[in-house]
């Protein structure tokens, strides 16, 4: 199956994928091989990029920002952790404005990883696909 993702290649998207994916906060600072798989999966599955990243964002976005007396919620250990939220993208779809909007309600957050060290998700890729923060 060929993929309508604006990658040209599956490394290119995988990358992109796996990229946020250690960057953001919860997640392991390096990726397994089942994320890959699944990464590569999405990508022959036709799942665009925009769509992962969004993905994974909003999940962000709904940890971060969680009521301050609910109990802490275990890292996330797997790529796996977001199928669900890119089914409901799929299913419901997701404008790009309000992808923007996460990404600067996360700023902060996503900006710096543990080593204070820019993200990936914080740094903007030459194809302008990946997750930006201004």
């Amino acid at each position: 199956m060929t993929s309508d993702n604006p990658f040209v290649t599956q490394k290119d998207y995988v990358d992109a994928v796996l990229d946020t994916y250690v960057s953001l906060p919860d997640t392991p600072n390096r990726t397994r091989r089942d994320d890959r798989y699944l990464a590569i999966t999405w990508y022959r599955q036709g799942i665009m990029v925009f769509q992962a990243i969004a993905a994974m964002m909003l999940a962000t976005e709904r940890r971060t920002f969680r009521e301050p007396d609910a109990l802490p919620l275990e890292p996330i250990r797997s790529l796996r952790y977001f199928v669900p939220i890119v089914e409901e993208i799929q299913h419901s779809g997701i404008d790009e404005s309000y992808l923007r909007y996460l990404q600067q309600r996360l700023g902060s957050v996503l900006a710096t990883n543990a080593s204070g060290e820019p993200t990936a998700a914080s740094q903007a890729h030459s194809n302008g696909t990946a997750v930006c923060i201004k």
